[in-house]
């Protein structure tokens, strides 16, 4: 029966990761369930889950209104920002109608996750997808034509997620909330999307420098650009300075209303269009859930939910002026989401030509948290990177420049999008992190005997295949 066993097991996981291939997000999957199994999601230490959702619950939102009570105090109003005038492109007036294809193939595309308000888990869903397809497209194709998002789908069950293994688990600042919503919203939501989608491609309204929830562009493309840009400079004997910036609760903090006037101004969505993102944003609600308890009812004023498919369309749309404040300042940069990359190269022989750049760059920075704190986002100083970037014999001490009152100092490596980052750029460090990464997890599971070493093998020699042929 073992041999047997072993024998099902290497057959599934062999073809499995065979069948994932390049395709990055069926391996991760494949890996996580390899090496780290089905691991039970970790809260802090309460008497009452009732009672810990309810303290989460108004944790989140707290941390919200702190967050913008405090920017709303000290909002100025001079940023350095080139004028443009409003979008002057065919207007996004209303939502083309969808299909049943077009739903059909959404709904089965889509993973097989279920929400505790859907009336039917996903999967009987597909199984009955010929008999309830007319229906569901005839409320999606009625939604867009209203200009008005059903109440039951702006409706939330948000779980409590830990922001990285090894923290306080009983610190609630350690959490973030992400949303489990109604799986026919994301339906909706999926359809406007292609329809938002389609309008800023026809006329180029992207931001060129964000590779975030855009077809073909990826945190691989972001880190390549980048990377790329700072390799040539080397080449050429220059130096780099790096600058990773951090946001608090990004998503959390977006004023819908500025959001609704961006979107008219910049990017051209006016009538039924903008009423349909008008009512998308207003009067939603989100639940907190802490194992089988549930919190309160609470509402959301400000934001857009993490775990929604347009809310981080949102976010980007949003924030698409600080490209603006970059290229004003003559400085090269790359988004992904709220992970911005700011670089500049110089002659790394002349100081003079270091302290320009600082001094570029500090008036840069200052601009971009003037733009935040108008915009009510909060540039986070403290969780702010640099590294300066050199060939060996021409590397500092350490550099260091100043945003408002706080003191940022280089260090020697940065983790970027997931990527560690040392002063030569040589991966050195990221190679050498990622090999003992796998090895611990391949001695880790052969101790325990959870799986047959020949598939931590494979993924394992994946890995660091992707690494070689990479750098």
């Amino acid at each position: 029966m073992n041999k047997l066993l072993k024998k099902a097991k290497t057959s599934y996981y062999s073809e499995k990761i065979a069948d994932a291939d390049r395709d990055t997000k069926k391996m991760y999957k494949v890996t996580k369930h390899l090496l780290d199994g089905d691991t039970e999601p970790v809260f802090p230490d309460s008497s009452s889950d009732k009672q810990l959702a309810e303290d989460f619950g108004h944790f989140f939102l707290n941390t919200i209104n702190t967050i913008r009570n405090d920017l709303t105090s000290k909002t100025i109003h001079n940023a350095v920002l080139p004028q443009t005038a409003p979008c002057a492109v065919e207007p996004l007036v209303k939502f083309e109608p969808t299909t049943m294809k077009e739903v059909a193939d959404i709904i089965t595309k889509a993973p097989e996750k279920s929400c505790e308000l859907d009336p039917v888990p996903t999967w009987l869903l597909k199984e009955c997808l010929n008999d309830l397809l007319p229906l569901i497209t005839k409320i999606i194709n009625h939604s867009m034509e209203l200009g008005h998002v059903p109440n039951s789908f702006k409706v939330a069950h948000v779980r409590p997620l830990i922001k990285k293994p090894g923290l306080d688990e009983n610190n609630l600042k350690n959490y973030r909330p992400v949303s489990n919503l109604p799986f026919l919203s994301k339906v909706l939501e999926r359809v406007v999307d292609a329809r938002i989608n389609k309008h800023m491609t026809k006329h180029k309204l992207q931001e060129d420098m964000q590779s975030a929830y855009r077809k073909l562009h990826s945190t691989e493309t972001a880190l390549l650009k980048v990377q790329s840009d700072i390799l040539q400079s080397l080449d050429q004997g220059n130096a780099s300075i790096l600058i990773l910036l951090d946001l608090s609760s990004a998503f959390d903090t977006i004023d819908h209303q500025i959001l609704l006037e961006r979107l008219k101004d910049d990017f051209a969505v006016n009538g039924r269009s903008l009423a349909w993102i008008t009512s998308y944003l207003e009067d939603r609600y989100q639940t907190v859930c802490v194992r089988n308890a549930s919190s309160s009812s609470l509402p959301l004023q400000h934001g857009v939910p993490q775990g929604s498919v347009l809310g981080p369309k949102m976010f980007v749309m949003y924030t698409k002026p600080v490209g603006r404040i970059f290229q004003h300042h003559g400085l090269s940069y790359h988004f992904y989401a709220d992970d911005t990359q700011l670089y500049v190269s110089f002659k790394s022989k002349n100081s003079t030509t270091l302290e320009e750049s600082i001094k570029r760059l500090e008036r840069c920075l200052i601009d971009v948290e003037t733009w935040m704190c108008n915009s009510l986002l909060k540039l986070n100083r403290d969780k702010t990177e640099m590294i300066f970037l050199a060939p060996k014999n021409a590397l500092p001490e350490n550099v260091s420049m100043l945003i408002g009152n706080t003191v940022i100092t280089s260090t020697s490596s940065v983790r970027n999008l997931g990527v560690t980052f040392d002063s030569t750029l040589n991966m050195n460090q990221h190679i050498s992190l990622t090999c003992k990464a796998a090895y611990l997890q391949l001695k880790t599971h052969r101790l325990h005997q959870e799986v047959p070493d020949r598939h931590c093998m494979q993924v394992t020699s994946k890995w660091i295949g992707h690494i070689s042929c990479g750098y």
